[in-house]
């Protein structure tokens, strides 16, 4: 290994001084004065070769230097060198770069002015550490630019020394650190909202051994269960399973070593009420090897779901009883259609006890199977073609009279037939009358009445000339509505409907005095001046002589029918609870109105209502308390509804939503808020004792053509913002 060569130089210099040392030394006793003169010039020889080997030795150390120099310059990470008194002595260009600073001007500069004042300390004691061991030491901090930003520095501070200065110098490398030192930010800042996420939120989010032990669980458990978060940490899970469903909890459990997670309904302890219906999902929580370290999961109450389930499926089974009740068979039939979209087929999706025996097949073994597989003179007859018009034009399919050649009885079979659509199926039902058409033939020189009345199947049989008077009735007139036949004949039919159904029913004896057959609904007077809805199949009537001669239908009251109907409408509009408007009725009858009252060109107004506190009444008194104060608050919004033009809806948990339409300004809205806010203040008893609630309102005015979601949410954002001011208050938001 070659000497360095600051080494070989410090060899020289010692033999200079050597040789000087000799050359200055007095003569030596008794030595002959030439030799002595011979020794200086020898000496004087050797002196001038080492100093020529000292300027070679110098030039080299000079180039090594600038070697050291350039490759100190161009380190990717900064560097820079202080005294003792923390001045910078040098620096490289990476630390000029880094903290947009010409090299010069940070020589003599105090470290202390290119560190963030809040960092100072750490640099500092990081220097005193340095001080005190003797070895390298690092700290992050932040470094200030030039122009007045900073950046995160990571420091490495080592001991160093110069050539012929005394003190502690030391020397440091900066490294900019600042994405790191962000995304690590990033991640803790994360972290702390996805804790703070779980543990405000609604839902129960808890973590647990694989064992099942819970170790921590959110607060909101206690709003949930009643149970608090201490009560609950340290206890198995399944202690809190109701017993008839630890079974499937123990089963879903299997796959979690595994690392397969599972969501299941459960049935949990309450700490006071007995068990509810929570939505349970775990799932395994892996290290970074993949191992399965915990679990983590959360419970979702869906008593409420639950319980609405099983009335859907008690509401379910009363309508298959309805229809399973019924005399004529009744099947859905569910479009099949190509790639092309085109309807090639039918299934049977469902299908009343009538319709199993008439095709004599069990309910299990239709339901599914395809139309044409089962009835395939469907195609040949028309019937696939009828039933494919109905569904894509939406009009009701009746026909009357139609032969087929029924495949499972083998014989040609006469159909009364009525399909409408229902969605994208056919509510579909039939009648079999061939007996009636044989009975029919066989009758058919009896006395045209007779013939009139058996014809035209049931209930009651009408007849009526040209120009709309009765010529005769039928006697079930009597046991329907209550009329003598004679108290009808000779009268316009117009006299015996309400004269809403005037109209209809002028327009329908034109089609059919024209040869169309019309099947329609009307609100039939009975004698006692009640209206009735009743159900018509008219048709020309062809006499004897084979010529049209007036009017022959057939009508029977369907009362119970519009009523269920308008009650299935009702509940598709309404909220089942304060019988408002629901939160689809509403919007889209705001869509439909626009921004400007159709009528006067004045404007709607929306007030959007928030309970105050409405939680603390569901905890205090019950839900069944709150419910009976939402009743109340929904019969004190519809007195404040001046015309059917106003609408109130419910579309929230206690949100309730007042639309008026025709206010003349956003004061006009305001008053009307203020009255339903002091209304609203008004004591509400309930059996566990009274109540006293307020409202927030939010007021704003609709803009011309505004979505209906933009208005709602401005009016939203009005009544958050008298949230914030206090409650029980009304506050605007400009339009």
């Amino acid at each position: 290994m070659s000497t360095p060569p600051e080494d070989q130089a410090a060899v020289l210099r010692h033999r200079a001084e050597a040789a000087v040392a000799k050359m200055t030394n007095p003569l030596r006793p008794g030595a002959d004065a030439e030799q002595t003169l011979h020794e200086l010039l020898v000496h004087q020889v050797e002196l001038e070769m080492q100093n020529e080997e000292l300027r070679r030795l110098q030039a080299s150390i000079d180039v090594e230097r600038a070697r050291y120099f350039e490759l100190f310059d161009l380190a990717p990470v900064g560097y820079i060198t202080l005294d003792d008194h923390n001045i910078i002595l040098e620096a490289n260009l990476t630390a000029a770069h880094l903290l947009a600073m010409p090299r010069e001007e940070l020589a003599k500069l105090p470290l202390g002015r290119v560190i963030l004042p809040d960092d100072q300390d750490i640099f500092y004691l990081t220097r005193k550490k340095l001080l005190a061991d003797g070895a390298a030491q690092t700290c992050e901090l932040r470094l200030l630019k030039s122009d007045g930003s900073f950046f995160w520095a990571r420091f490495e501070v080592i001991p160093a020394a110069r050539d012929g200065d005394q003190g502690d110098f030391c020397r440091i490398s900066i490294t900019d650190i600042t994405d790191k030192v962000k995304i690590r930010q990033d991640l803790t800042r994360r972290e702390q909202e996805y804790r703070l996420l779980a543990e405000n939120a609604s839902d129960v989010v808890f973590r647990s051994s694989m064992e099942g032990l819970i170790e921590w669980v959110t607060p909101s458990v206690s709003v949930r269960t009643g149970w608090t978060p201490e009560q609950l940490v340290g206890r198995q899970l399944r202690d809190l399973v109701h017993p008839d469903d630890t079974d499937r909890l123990a089963a879903a459990q299997a796959g979690l070593k595994d690392g397969i997670g599972f969501e299941i309904e459960l049935r949990i302890r309450i700490r006071t009420d007995g068990y509810h219906w929570f939505s349970v999902s775990i799932r395994p929580a892996l290290d970074d090897a993949g191992t399965v370290t915990h679990l983590v999961g959360g419970w979702q109450d869906i008593q409420s779901m639950v319980q609405a389930r099983a009335a859907l499926e008690m509401e379910r089974a009363r309508l298959r009883a309805t229809l399973d009740s019924l005399l004529d068979p009744h099947v859905m039939l569910e479009a099949v259609r190509n790639k092309q979209g085109r309807i090639v087929d039918f299934v049977y999706a469902d299908a009343n006890e009538a319709a199993c025996q008439y095709n004599k097949m069990e309910r299990a073994r239709l339901v599914g199977r395809r139309l044409l597989e089962l009835l395939p003179a469907h195609t040949s007859s028309g019937l696939l073609d009828m039933y494919r018009h109905a569904l894509e034009t939406d009009q009701p399919l009746v026909l009357n009279d139609f032969v087929y050649p029924h495949e499972i009885l083998a014989q040609d079979r006469r159909f009364d037939i009525r399909a409408i659509r229902v969605g994208d199926a056919l509510s579909f039902t039939w009648r079999d009358v061939t007996d009636r058409y044989l009975l029919t033939q066989k009758l058919a020189a009896s006395e045209e009445h007779y013939r009139l009345l058996t014809t035209n199947s049931y209930d009651t049989a009408i007849r009526i000339d040209d120009v709309g008077k009765v010529t005769w009735v039928s006697p079930s007139i009597k046991a329907l509505l209550g009329w003598d036949p004679g108290e009808w004949i000779g009268r316009p039919i117009a006299d015996f409907v309400t004269p809403e159904s005037l109209p209809t029913l002028r327009t329908n004896l034109e089609r059919v005095v024209h040869g169309e057959p019309v099947v329609a609904r009307y609100l039939a007077l009975a004698k006692d001046g009640t209206a009735h809805w009743a159900e018509s199949r008219a048709m020309p009537y062809i006499n004897a002589q084979d010529h049209r001669d007036g009017v022959i239908a057939a009508f029977h009251l369907i009362d119970e029918q519009v009523a269920m109907e308008q009650k299935l409408e009702q509940r598709a509009r309404t909220d089942e609870l304060t019988s408002l408007l629901n939160r689809k009725e509403v919007f889209e009858r705001i869509e439909a109105y626009g921004g400007k009252h159709p009528r006067t060109g004045q404007a709607i107004a929306v007030l959007f209502c928030d309970m105050d506190k409405f939680k603390i009444v569901n905890d205090t008194y019950g839900h069944a308390a709150g419910d009976e104060v939402l009743r109340v608050m929904a019969d004190r919004i519809r007195h404040f509804l001046r015309s059917t033009d106003d609408l109130g809806a419910r579309v929230g948990g206690d949100e309730l939503l007042v639309v008026l339409h025709g206010v003349h300004d956003l004061q006009n809205a305001v008053a009307i808020a203020e009255k339903l806010r002091l209304s609203a203040a008004k004591p509400i008893a309930v059996p566990a004792g009274t109540i006293r609630t307020t409202v927030s309102i939010g007021v704003t005015l609709a803009r011309p053509g505004e979505k209906t979601e933009a208005l709602i949410a401005r009016a939203d954002e009005a009544m958050y913002r008298a949230k914030q001011r206090g409650r029980n208050q009304v506050i605007t938001i400009e339009t």
